[in-house]
């Protein structure tokens, strides 16, 4: 459902190793800093597409205007590194558990 797949598919023979996760609004800052502190494998870093996961929480509404950003939620942006699969999802698992409970 994400505007421009469609282009993706037909132009692409794979993926980088960036993504974005935005969080509902009802997940705070402190919960998601609190988040990318429990990853385990996904280390803190803005050196992107290196062997290493790495990730960075960005709190969006306070660095852009409702009319530039239309989401109500902060975000993380991960790279994934060389890492295992299973490894990394097992990672993200686990500090949604432990990150996103009410403090």
């Amino acid at each position: 459902g994400s505007p421009g797949h469609e282009a993706w598919k037909r132009d692409c023979t794979g993926a980088a190793c960036l993504f974005s996760a935005v969080f509902k609004p009802e997940v705070s800052q402190t919960q998601i800093d609190r988040f990318c502190d429990s990853l385990r494998l996904f280390k803190i870093g803005y050196s992107w597409a290196g062997p290493l996961s790495l990730c960075v929480p960005y709190d969006m509404p306070a660095l852009r205007s409702v009319a530039r950003w239309p989401h109500a939620g902060g975000l993380v942006r991960f790279a994934v590194g060389l890492e295992a699969v299973a490894d990394l999802q097992a990672d993200i698992t686990q500090a949604l558990e432990t990150g996103l409970k009410d403090a």
